[in-house]
């Protein structure tokens, strides 16, 4: 599960800067060094305005991945969060922390990993993490377009630092080597590899279904917009208005629509994701919303087609 928790007070966050376009080389996988804090409560504590010690792009724990600065809302931009100790890493990947076990005892002197109290529950908790970073980072790729087995896009806090990149941590591997999880980085690129396929392989049915849950909103509106209208105008005054929005940017029916929309838009119709309040055997053109709203669908429609891997035809 992937949700939206952005920084507002943490100074990365607000400082204006992003990585854009080929600078954008890929995505750090990080654990945190600690044991037993959710990812919420990290979040709470690095979104301050006095904290100045690192940025980041997200958390994750076995509850959700949390993004935490933009990186899903602009292909090829995201908002760029120091992370790696070093400026090529900073400069050219963002990166994300893993939360790790409550059971994990650190020593306090020397930050290294010393024991367990429960192997059995910290690795329920590392794996249901990893599966969370998985969806993420397959997410990441989808809307980048990266390939996360291409060298070099995919890389834990230990494999940059070994590349003298970032700094020499030993996160995530550590944790993960410790319980002897199994798990390694080569396994979860291959991991986020299947998760694109998956996340690609939508049928028909269920990219309909979330066009149609994405523009249901904006049905709801019109339809108590209908209601409202029958019970106080008159069939004359309700003509006369929907001329008026017509020249306005009113889309009544489908071919009053600009022709760049209109494909989409039939897409839309045909689909049941919207509908202009007469059944499809009587007008299957009927639209009647507002160009802005029209708008707003196609970018719910090509928001879905995006992140199941098919591209963008046109900028709206």
């Amino acid at each position: 599960m992937i949700q939206e928790r952005l920084f507002t007070k943490n100074p990365y966050a607000t400082d204006g800067r992003f990585i854009v376009g080929a600078d954008l080389d890929g995505f750090f996988l990080h654990s945190v060094g600690c044991a037993g804090s959710s990812a919420l409560s990290f979040i709470e504590r690095w979104d301050n305005e006095a904290f100045t010690g690192a940025g980041i792009n997200g958390f994750i724990d076995p509850t959700a991945a949390y993004v935490t600065a933009p990186c899903l809302k602009t292909r090829g931009k995201v908002k760029r969060m120091p992370h790696g100790g070093r400026p090529y890493a900073n400069n050219h990947y963002i990166g994300f922390e893993m939360c790790e076990p409550a059971q994990m005892v650190y020593d306090k002197a020397t930050y290294r990993l010393v024991g367990c109290t429960d192997r059995t529950a910290a690795l329920a908790f590392v794996r249901a993490t990893y599966q969370n970073a998985v969806e993420l980072f397959a997410r990441l790729c989808l809307f980048h377009g990266k390939d996360p087995l291409a060298d070099g896009v995919i890389l834990s806090h230990y494999e940059a630092g070994r590349r003298g990149i970032a700094t020499g941590h030993i996160d995530p591997e550590h944790v993960w080597n410790y319980l002897q999880s199994g798990l390694t980085m080569a396994g979860f690129r291959q991991d986020v590899k299947n998760k694109m396929e998956e996340l690609r392989d939508l049928t028909k049915e269920e990219t309909n279904a979330l066009i149609k849950a994405a523009v249901k909103p904006l049905q709801a509106e019109l339809d108590a917009l209908k209601k409202s209208v029958a019970k106080h105008v008159t069939a004359a005054e309700a003509k006369r208005i929907y001329l008026e929005l017509e020249r306005e940017g009113f889309v009544t029916e489908i071919s009053d629509a600009p022709k760049w929309a209109q494909p989409e838009l039939r897409t839309l119709l045909d689909t049941g994701a919207i509908n202009g309040g007469t059944e499809a055997g009587q007008n299957p053109n009927d639209v009647n919303l507002p160009m802005d709203s029209v708008k707003v669908a196609l970018i719910c429609k090509r928001y879905v087609e995006i992140m199941s891997g098919k591209p963008p035809d046109k900028e709206l």
